[in-house]
């Protein structure tokens, strides 16, 4: 069955092609539209965690009324970049030394997850 399906698809490879590249053009603009700042061309990181709440629950209406008690809902990324090196123990020791001390030196801290978590 599937023999067959593949040597259909075979007879028609620059159809193939052409529905592969209006695929993904099609992502790319739904890229450029939702997930890139139009004016400087950088990723949007939303760290909220709004988009990950179903509006219709309760669960919801609970985190607008702690955001509009204590203001905001800041969540802080912190990322690591190292071109040059593979990761190592070096770097995981960074990593598990960075989580420790956020953990205990920054007041207000709920919580700190790490690959070191996952």
């Amino acid at each position: 069955m599937y023999t067959r399906f593949f040597v259909f698809l075979n007879q028609y490879p620059k159809l193939i092609i052409l529905v592969a590249i209006a695929v993904s053009a099609f992502f790319w603009v739904q890229v450029q539209q939702k997930l890139l700042d139009p004016r400087s061309g950088e990723l949007i990181v939303d760290s909220t965690i709004k988009p990950l709440i179903e509006r219709d629950s309760g669960a919801y209406q609970e985190f607008l009324e702690v955001r509009e008690a204590f203001g905001n809902e800041d969540v802080v990324v912190v990322a690591l970049h190292q071109p040059d090196k593979p990761i190592g123990l070096e770097l995981i020791d960074a990593m598990a030394s960075l989580s420790r001390d956020i953990r205990k030196k920054i007041p207000g801290v709920n919580g700190v997850t790490s690959l070191l978590d996952i």
